[in-house]
């Protein structure tokens, strides 16, 4: 089973989102992959985004939704959910982006590979327009290979944790988890403090995640 951890909250400051939540899950149940686990948290929303979410959990049971009632901050809020996250492979969405129909699929031939960090291209929704951003498919042979791949193929993007899907065994086995007192560069934090333990990662030229900028 893949878990999929959505923090309502993307940064600090973002956690009302009533108005992007709904495309973002509907795009998860869309998946052609169908084993998956779905962990929202609602990180002290004060607008509706949390009656959307707890929604979605009663309609569907692959949905779990968590509710902190004041503002914890995004670090504490994917800790939450890595706390009960049941799935053999672990991956985070915003709550304003959303994925293509094949995007867990797309992981999933990465995992038959035998690798232990996947990495979707992407495309980011920008004020001007779309723009992909498309990294070559690669497949690392030890682990010189996958700090070159890492921080070459990825270059500004090595932060970006939305489009990677990390191994659940890694995490628990190394006590990995969010520094909840740092406010920014939490994600690449995280990353670096993953990228030790692993020897292959794979990375795929097939854009299935869309971020969003607002």
């Amino acid at each position: 089973q893949r878990s999929l951890v959505g923090s309502e909250m993307c940064i600090r400051d973002r956690y009302n989102v009533e108005q992007y939540i709904e495309r973002c899950i509907n795009s998860i149940i869309a998946q052609t992959e169908k084993n998956w686990e779905l962990i929202l948290i609602n990180d002290g929303s004060q607008d509706h985004s949390g009656e959307i979410c707890k929604h979605f959990s009663s309609i569907d049971s692959r949905i779990t939704y968590l509710h902190n009632t004041s503002n914890k901050g995004v670090s504490t809020a994917r800790n939450e959910g890595l706390n009960i996250a049941t799935g053999e492979w672990i991956t985070f969405i915003d709550s304003d982006d959303w994925i293509e129909p094949f995007h867990l699929e797309e992981f999933n031939k990465q995992i038959n590979k035998g690798t232990d960090l996947c990495i979707n291209s992407f495309i980011a929704d920008l004020s001007y327009g779309p723009r992909p951003f498309i990294y070559p498919s690669s497949l690392s042979n030890n682990q010189n290979d996958t700090f070159d791949l890492f921080f070459g193929a990825l270059n500004a993007h090595s932060q970006f944790l939305w489009i990677k899907a990390f191994k659940a065994s890694i995490i628990k086995n190394n006590n990995l988890r969010f520094d909840q007192t740092v406010n920014l560069g939490e994600d690449n934090i995280f990353i670096l403090n993953y990228l030790p333990h692993i020897c292959l990662l794979y990375t795929s030229p097939s854009p299935r995640d869309y971020a969003a900028s607002r």
